[in-house]
């Protein structure tokens, strides 16, 4: 019998067609609980903020019905809302930590069964990266010995993996000038990613043309990168110093070697030399004249320029070096008419 009331009549009939009847009701009485079963669930642990449940119920009497009940659910033992129709929720949003989620079914007859339960972590915060070697914008000279430091951590769900560029403790790549970049990449059991990127510089070991061998006479001028640089600095000329002083016409002479963090020549780069014409004033202005690359001279193992004057007129000019590392020096120079010494 169903859930309810029923009449239950008989009848009965004799061989000359009298007819009697009588009835009578049975009442049915719903009193057990449906039960509640979770289908679909967030993973422990999650990285998402407001999940989505699902679930079933079932009568004990071995019916299903998806329209019949009822439900209601709560947060970490909160006010139970109120009761809706569909089998599925998104709950608003929670914090890190661990929660629990309950949804409970109610039948036609107003039987509430036992609420379904689950209980996960949400961890929203991602791990913790710190790069200590290579500092951002470090530099480091050519084939320098450095040796890579750097943590990963997450306080709530755990490490699962933290890869870098190489692994801390490990020595990183100087073996070519220029820009490189240093990653580590964190994930948490959660699946939050943290990647951090560092850049680094690898530069040559730039030694003016008279600390090799060049640069003007013993006694008579300065170790520069110029032949006839200021002895003591030429003061301020604008906003770069004055580097040396040459007449109309001079050949200037520029010349440096480059070594690695061993001290090992390195004659291989690539130097160029950008001449600039200079007008000072409140704001200084620039016009590119001339581009030139060095040359290189491995007996006296140097580079080497040789730029002309002829033509340019008296004035102040920037001799720019652009080197192969990524790095380049300026050179202010004076033009003058007639003898400069």
């Amino acid at each position: 019998f169903p859930v309810g009331t029923t009449t239950v009549t008989y009848t009965a009939t004799d061989i000359h067609g009298n007819t009697a009847t009588c009835s009578f009701n049975i009442t049915v009485i719903d009193v057990e609980p449906p039960t509640t079963t979770l289908t679909v669930t967030p993973p422990d642990p999650d990285n998402v903020a407001a999940p989505t449940f699902e679930w079933s119920a079932r009568d004990n009497n071995g019916c299903t019905s998806s329209s019949m009940p009822v439900y209601s659910y709560r947060v970490d033992a909160g006010a139970w809302s109120a009761w809706f129709g569909s089998p599925h929720v998104t709950i608003p949003p929670l914090t890190d930590g661990t929660h629990t989620f309950e949804v409970r079914a109610m039948d036609e007859s107003g039987n509430v069964g036992d609420p379904a339960s689950y209980t996960w972590l949400v961890d929203l915060t991602p791990p913790v990266v710190t790069i200590t070697t290579p500092a951002d914008g470090a530099e480091y000279i050519l084939h320098q010995e450095a040796t890579a430091s750097w943590t990963a951590t997450d306080t709530l769900s755990g490490l699962e993996s933290a890869t870098g560029t190489v692994i801390s403790g490990n020595p990183i790549d100087t073996s070519t000038p220029g820009s490189h970049n240093f990653t580590v990449t964190a994930i948490d059991h959660a699946g939050n990613v943290t990647t951090v990127t560092v850049t680094y510089h690898v530069v040559y070991n730039v030694n003016p043309g008279g600390a090799a061998g060049g640069g003007g006479a013993a006694g008579e001028q300065p170790p520069g990168f110029l032949d006839k640089s200021i002895a003591g600095g030429g003061g301020a000329v604008g906003i770069a110093p004055l580097e040396a002083i040459y007449t109309v016409g001079d050949v200037i002479h520029a010349s440096f070697s480059l070594t690695d963090a061993a001290g090992d020549n390195v004659p291989n780069a690539v130097v160029t030399c950008t001449l600039v014409a200079v007008t000072l004033g409140e704001e200084e202005t620039y016009t590119i004249l001339n581009l030139w690359k060095f040359n290189y001279d491995g007996d006296a193992v140097l580079y080497f320029l040789d730029i002309p004057t002829a033509g340019l007129t008296p004035g102040f000019y920037d001799l720019w070096l652009g080197f192969s590392d990524g790095t380049n020096a300026r050179f202010r120079i004076q033009l003058i008419t007639g003898k400069s010494d």
